[in-house]
């Protein structure tokens, strides 16, 4: 157990090296950030908006008796911002997905370029099943990362102050409560991180030992078939890839 925790700020500061490797690494990367980001960053401001003139519709109608035709202007903003909203999140999902696309080509390029040039050998040494579903799956896990989580991480240090900003001019005891219970939404959602990763670690580990396994089966498989040993093998698959 005191091994497991002495490693674990060592792992910590090499998964944060790596997070930035991955995003200054590549120009693709940075381009399709700037333009998802804008795009969140549209879409957030678009949902301020509609939640204010939501709150004087709902304001003038309840509390100040105004009629339909009083309201009406706002209801038609109301509409053109929920269409703008709604443009904007389609964008920015697809522009995540894109760029995300981008990135993992090229990565895979550099990937396959390196073996190439650096390591010729490399796929046929024990480790090529690594190499393999490092290429594949390993790239593609990628994904998320960058259509998602790089942009969000950079709406959640803009947006929520944006919103405090807006909230404390209309109400500043509201403003204090978004201000005190906003950390402990951070808190759950390092929580959640954590085992995310726990369960991301033991996946990868077992899809890089039924790969190994595999491609060794698929290279052995003449010597099997000459043994009568080839439809015996499914159970250990089937085993190492519990």
């Amino acid at each position: 157990m005191a091994r497991d925790r002495t490693r674990a700020p060592g792992a910590s500061r090499q998964a944060r090296d790596t997070q930035r490797r991955l995003a200054r690494s590549s120009r693709v990367a940075r381009k399709h950030l700037v333009v998802t980001v804008g795009l969140g960053l549209l879409q957030a401001g678009l949902i301020i908006a509609q939640a204010t003139l939501l709150a004087k519709v709902i304001a003038g109608v309840f509390m100040d008796g105004k009629s339909f035709a009083d309201v009406a202007p706002l209801l038609a903003w109301l509409a053109v911002i929920s269409v703008g909203r709604g443009l904007a999140a389609a964008g920015f999902e697809s522009a995540g997905r894109f760029g995300a696309a981008r990135v993992m080509s090229e990565l895979r390029e550099r990937l396959s370029r390196h073996l190439l040039l650096n390591r010729p050998g490399a796929l046929q040494d024990e480790q090529s099943g690594d190499l393999v579903s490092s290429a594949i799956d390993g790239v593609a896990a990628l994904e998320n990362y960058f259509a998602r989580y790089l942009p969000q991480m950079v709406l959640a240090g803009i947006v929520p102050v944006a919103v405090l900003a807006w909230v404390v001019q209309y109400n500043w005891e509201s403003a204090v409560i978004l201000a005190v219970t906003a950390p402990l939404i951070i808190v759950f959602m390092v929580l959640i991180g954590l085992l995310t990763e726990q369960r991301t670690r033991k996946r990868w580990e077992r899809m890089s030992r039924l790969s190994s396994h595999f491609l060794d089966l698929v290279g052995g498989l003449a010597t099997l078939r000459a043994n009568s040993q080839a439809y015996s093998q499914a159970g250990s698959i089937q085993a190492v890839g519990e």
